[in-house]
Formats: C-alpha cells, structure tokens, sequence
C-alpha cells in the first residue's frame, strides 16, 4: 500500500511539472523589491543571492534590486501618523 502511494505520488509529481518543464522561457530581467531600507537583513541576503539565481535562471538575467520602504505605499498611510 505505501508503495502504490509513493508512484502514485512520483507520477502527479512528475506529470504536473513536464508542462514547466516544456516551457521556454527567457527573462531579460527581473525586479526584485525589497520592502526595507538598504543595509538590512532583507537587503543583504538578496543582494548576496543575485549572482547564483542569475546563474541558475535560463538566459542568465539581469536582476534589478529595488529597496522600496513599506510606508511610501498610500495605504499605509494612515498608520504612519
């Protein structure tokens, strides 16, 4: 019985991702936001991820990191005051 499960399993699995697979899409470039100030956490860590998932995309992408603050969006605002 757990085994039937488990190729039952492997067979979606490996049915529902042929399409992605099959797929050919290329990506010139990527913007990345960051909803927090430059120097953080958040910043960092995709700042140091850029190269690698540049490289492991096909078509190798331009990745464009943009550092947005959660306050410059208008519905924030009136938790800002």
């Amino acid at each position: 019985m757990i085994v039937k499960s488990i190729v039952m399993a492997t067979a979606l699995t490996v049915g529902f991702s042929l399409p992605a697979l099959a797929s050919d899409v290329h990506f010139d470039r990527i913007n990345a936001t960051v909803p927090f100030s430059e120097g953080g956490g958040s910043d960092t860590l995709i700042r140091a991820l850029t190269p690698y998932l540049s490289d492991a995309l096909p078509g190798k992408p331009t990745i464009l990191i943009r550092n947005e603050r959660w306050w410059r969006y208008p519905f924030y605002e009136p938790f800002c005051t």
